[in-house]
């Protein structure tokens, strides 16, 4: 190793350490940091999450459609047979949201369906990721700051 090397070497050191201080003070803040309302802390990180959903996907907002069997089974037998559609099994299954969510969207303009559709969806996904904000799983994940970061990567996930 040569002199100027090795200097360079220093150099490089002297700058990371001031760095390296920074990001571990602001690292044990973040473990440390608690909200005083957590219920408003935990809705206005929820609309944050729907927001980061729909525009994960803007086309999705912009010009909604209906996927799979939204409109061809769910939206259909819920216009033909009414509330009666809500116990119809599709596959083996009773699929009680989707239903439910075409049952409404039958008292809406034609239209709107698919923003309906759209809308519970990402509401879905916001309030299933929403768990992870509760201090239920402080046990498992102790940092708020980290809980709400993952968070926000799962609502990432296509």
């Amino acid at each position: 190793m040569t002199a100027d090397s090795g200097a360079a070497a220093e150099t490089q050191t002297a700058k990371v350490q001031p760095v390296a201080s920074w990001a571990s003070t602001q690292s044990a803040a973040l473990k440390q940091f608690q909200p005083t309302h957590p219920v408003a802390t935990g809705i206005l990180i929820g609309f944050a999450g729907l927001l980061l959903t729909l525009l994960r996907r803007p086309t999705a907002v912009t010009t909604p459609g209906l996927y799979a069997e939204d409109g061809v089974v769910f939206l259909l037998q819920s216009l033909s047979s009414g509330a009666g559609a809500i116990t119809d099994p599709y596959n083996g299954y009773i699929h009680l949201l989707p239903r439910l969510v075409a049952g409404s969207a039958t008292l809406l303009p034609l239209g709107w369906t698919p923003v309906l559709f759209t809308l519970c969806s990402a509401l879905v996904a916001v309030g299933s990721c929403s768990l992870l904000l509760s201090t239920r799983f402080a046990g498992l994940i102790p940092a708020y700051a980290q809980r709400v970061l993952l968070f926000g990567l799962l609502l990432l996930i296509p």
